[in-house]
């Protein structure tokens, strides 16, 4: 059998496939094509045989290594080292692909990472005929790089493996640096900061108190000293760090975020807000100042203090999505913490005018039955945060209209209550019977479970009787989206049914558009009956929400529930 160009010779290397079971006569058919390429020297042609192998059969290392031996024989050396960085995914530790890495590398000078390259080939398989072939060789020509580079350059190429985003390169490349250089400060602080980033964390931490140690009046290194302590979830080192970078470097500013993170994981937070607050009398428009003090009073479940920190937040970056979603949380908890009290709830819909109402109030005037969170997050983009027990909860339309028919009497049953996760580590307050689930805006180990379910339970009860005062005072437009398949109007006039038990109630479904409905455009199925048509209906596996036609749809529904509530008014 032919070999690959520029190839090891070791016999299971030089036969692609051997001791596995492959179609042996396409393995033998590809490579008797790209090696006749090869002895013509039409290097094109035997590219795209290599590659054309390397994607019938992804798995056989030799045939990227090919793939990559080419692309160095035409001088594209930028092209084979983002082909051996995807190389290096499928096959990290075999010795073909280290191999040409190691190739690429010394034709591009980047002497830390062949020298990285060839300590962990060195590691990995120190026996290799390649290596007792060509390891020494290739050692010298890298020392000799390695020699004749300047610091300033070993620093940029090591910036430029951290900027690539890839850690365990990266790693390579200051472990390099760091080996040749040993106890420069710029190499103890990229090895550090790679480990970090590679999550080798009792290394990281290992060389960075020694670089501390040796280096007492530096800032940078003591701050990833101390991080890499949060990163173990060592909160109580982490939080003593942080208060000795401190009081060593009291001018530094830039750390007070990163060190009141920790003082409130290690439950410090009196001192984590009084380090917040005193920053924000020197920088009042520091954004991640703002947003830290409110997850500090999110974590305390102060919401009033949360919703004002948020608001701050929101003005600062108005159009920060994730800012945006954090204030509304903290909003809905305020609110649904006030339902069992005499302040009621702040998000109340304003009186009627004879003006159409936009933006929140117009939000204000709907209120969501599932079975899905996107109509709540359609109100949270309108600005409006009002609390309902379907606003970010999960209900199918057969199960909400058995339910109503019920009164809601079996929703909320103690005995069929639990907290469940969602893939975030958020609690979800979950019927154990499948009726329903419902988000709870607070994450996993922040709050002492069997309090909070209680804490939940009692709401969810507050929620429930909220909803069924606003279906008999018929003062807005329910709503309700199936998310995984169409409503029916058999489907859609049960649950309306269901909720004109209580009072003339209008009921607006959501469809997807089709030939017949264009989406943002409404229509009725009958009287109080409305259906909204979107052009991207959202679930839990999509991430488009088609705002633009739900902003058409609420208008228009809203105009016909305002005309048929004239036409009920008594004239004067």
């Amino acid at each position: 059998m032919k070999q690959p160009v520029e190839h090891l010779s070791e016999p299971d290397l030089a036969r692609p496939g051997a001791g596995r079971k492959r179609p042996a006569r396409g393995i033998d058919e590809a490579i008797a094509h790209a090696t006749e390429a090869q002895e013509r020297a039409d290097w094109p042609e035997a590219l795209a045989r290599w590659r054309e192998a390397a994607v019938d059969h992804p798995g056989v290392p030799v045939f990227h290594a090919s793939e990559l031996a080419i692309l160095q024989v035409q001088g594209r050396f930028d092209d084979a080292a983002r082909k051996a960085e995807e190389a290096a995914i499928l096959f990290p530790d075999r010795i073909e692909i280290i191999a040409q890495r190691i190739t690429i590398a010394i034709r591009q000078e980047r002497w830390l990472l062949a020298a990285g390259l060839l300590a962990r080939l060195r590691e990995n398989h120190g026996d290799h005929r390649f290596l007792r072939d060509n390891g020494q060789a290739l050692g010298a020509t890298i020392r000799r790089g390695l020699s004749s580079a300047s610091l300033e350059a070993l620093v940029r190429e090591g910036l430029a493996a951290d900027a690539a985003g890839d850690a365990e390169t990266a790693v390579l490349v200051w472990g390099a640096f760091h080996t040749a250089h040993r106890g420069d400060r710029n190499a103890l602080l990229g090895y550090g900061r790679a480990l970090r980033g590679a999550g080798r964390l009792d290394a990281a931490d290992r060389l960075l108190s020694d670089a501390v140690r040796a280096f007492p009046a530096d800032a940078e290194l003591a701050a990833h000293h101390a991080e890499v302590a949060a990163d173990r979830q060592d909160w109580k080192s982490a939080a003593l760090r942080w208060q000795a970078i401190l009081s060593a470097f009291p001018d530094v500013h830039a750390f007070v975020s990163m060190a009141a993170a920790s003082l409130m994981e290690a439950g410090d937070y009196d001192r984590a807000r009084t380090l917040l607050r005193e920053a924000l009398v020197r920088e009042p428009e520091r954004l991640e100042l703002h947003v830290r003090l409110a997850v500090l009073a999110e974590r305390q479940e102060n919401w009033e203090d949360a919703v004002q920190c948020w608001d701050v937040a929101h003005r600062l970056r108005p159009d920060d999505a994730n800012i945006r979603n954090s204030r509304g949380d903290a909003i809905w908890q305020r609110n649904a913490e006030r339902l069992g009290t005499a302040s009621g709830d702040a998000d109340a819909p304003s009186a009627a005018t004879d003006a159409m109402p936009v933006g929140k109030e117009l939000a204000l005037l709907f209120e969501g039955l599932g079975d899905h969170c996107e109509f709540g997050i359609v109100q949270r983009r309108l600005g409006a945060e009002p609390i309902g027990l379907f606003r970010f909860a999960a209900i199918s339309a057969g199960t909400l209209t058995r339910l109503l028919d019920e009164d809601l009497v079996a929703l909320g049953d103690p005995a069929f209550l639990e907290l469940g996760l969602t893939d975030h580590n958020e609690y979800m307050l979950k019927d154990t019977r499948g009726l329903y689930h419902m988000h709870c805006f607070v994450q996993r180990g922040r709050v002492d479970e069997h309090k909070f379910l209680k804490q939940q339970t009692t709401r969810l009860g507050y929620l429930k009787r909220k909803l069924l005062e606003d279906l008999e005072a018929g003062n807005k437009i329910f709503v309700h989206k199936s998310s995984h398949e169409r409503i029916t109007d058999e489907a859609a006039i049960a649950l309306h049914d269901a909720v004109e038990r209580f009072g003339p109630n209008t009921l607006l479904v959501i469809r997807k558009a089709d030939d017949d409905n264009a989406a943002g455009s409404v229509s009725v199925i009958r009287d109080r009956l409305l259906v909204g048509h979107v052009g991207t209906p959202y679930n839990d596996k999509s991430a488009a929400i088609d705002q633009e036609a739900w902003e058409m749809i609420l208008p228009a529904a809203a105009a016909r529930f305002r005309a048929r509530a004239t036409e009920r008014r008594p004239a004067a």
